[in-house]
C-alpha cells in the first residue's frame, strides 16, 4: 500500500471510529458490561411490541437479576428484578424542574403497583428504605426542558426517551401476568442512561437554581392502548453513564 493510499485508509478508519463515537452504540455497550459485571443477565437490542403503533421496537438493554427476598409465614419469597434501559446520548444538557413529593412512601412505589405490597410483606419497608438510597430524596420531576435546540433539531428527545422505555417496561410486566407463583415477586426498573450532562431545576419565583446531578427520578404517566384509555403512572430513574456503575446497580433490592 503506497503512503497516499495507506494516509487514505487511516483517515477513514478515523472517520468511522468518530461516527461510532457519535452514536449511542458505545453507550449502550458500556451499560451492557456494567449490568453483566454486577451479576446481571443481559441482553443488549430487545424486542418489544408497541401497544400504541402495534410495531414490534428494540429497546436498547434489558437485565434480570433474581433473588431471594425472604421468608414470611412459612413462605419464602423469590424476587426477579428486571431493568428496561433505555440509552440517550446529547450534546445538548437535560433539566428537570423538580419538587417535593407529597407521598411519604413515594420511594416504595414500582411497577407493577400490584406486587408493592407483596413485596413489602416479603422484603419488609426498612430492608427497602436501605437498599433504594437513591430514592431517599422525595424531589421528583414532573416536567423538562431541553435547551440550545437548533433550528429543524426535534427538541423532544426527553419525552421519546420515557415514553419508549416505559412502553418497553409495560411489555415486560405482560409477559410475566401468565406466572401464577404467589411466592414470586416481580418487579421492574424503568431506567434512561444518559450520556451527557444532567440538570435539577428549582423554581422560586422570579428565580430558577440549577445543580448538576447525577440521577433523577421522573414522574411519568401514560395512557394505555388497552383498558379503554387507563391512565398508568411510572416511576423511571433518569441516571448518568458514569453513575450506571458502583454504587447505583449494587442497590438494588437485596
Amino acid at each position: 500500500m503506497t503512503g497516499t493510499n495507506a494516509k487514505h485508509a487511516q483517515d477513514l478508519k478515523n472517520k468511522i471510529v468518530e461516527e461510532i463515537k457519535a452514536s449511542g452504540y458505545p453507550l449502550e455497550l458500556d451499560v451492557v458490561e456494567a449490568f453483566q459485571s454486577a451479576g446481571w443477565v443481559t441482553t443488549h437490542g430487545s424486542m418489544y411490541l408497541d401497544a400504541d403503533e402495534q410495531k414490534p421496537r428494540e429497546i436498547d438493554v434489558v437485565a434480570y437479576k433474581v433473588h431471594e427476598a425472604g421468608e414470611r409465614d412459612g413462605r419464602r419469597y423469590g424476587l426477579t428484578c428486571a431493568a428496561v434501559v433505555e440509552c440517550k446520548r446529547s450534546d445538548r444538557p437535560w433539566v428537570f424542574f423538580v419538587r417535593e413529593s407529597s407521598d411519604q412512601h413515594d420511594h416504595l412505589y414500582f411497577r407493577p403497583a400490584s406486587m408493592i405490597s407483596n413485596l413489602v410483606r416479603a422484603v419488609g419497608e426498612a430492608n427497602i428504605r436501605n437498599a433504594l438510597w437513591y430514592r431517599k430524596s422525595l424531589l421528583r420531576a414532573n416536567t423538562y426542558f431541553e435547551p440550545f435546540a437548533k433550528r429543524n433539531e426535534n427538541p423532544q428527545k426527553v419525552y421519546a426517551a420515557l415514553s419508549s422505555v416505559t412502553k418497553a417496561a409495560l411489555f415486560e410486566e405482560n409477559r410475566f401476568k401468565n406466572v401464577k407463583i404467589p411466592s414470586l415477586i416481580f418487579v421492574c426498573f424503568p431506567i434512561i442512561v444518559f450520556g451527557g450532562t444532567l440538570f435539577e431545576a428549582k423554581v422560586k419565583g422570579e428565580d430558577i437554581d440549577l445543580t448538576d446531578v447525577a440521577h433523577v427520578l421522573v414522574n411519568f404517566e401514560r395512557m394505555l392502548a388497552e383498558g379503554g384509555g387507563q391512565i398508568t403512572r411510572f416511576l423511571v430513574d433518569v441516571i448518568l453513564r458514569t453513575t450506571c456503575r458502583h454504587p447505583y446497580l449494587e442497590s438494588r433490592i437485596p
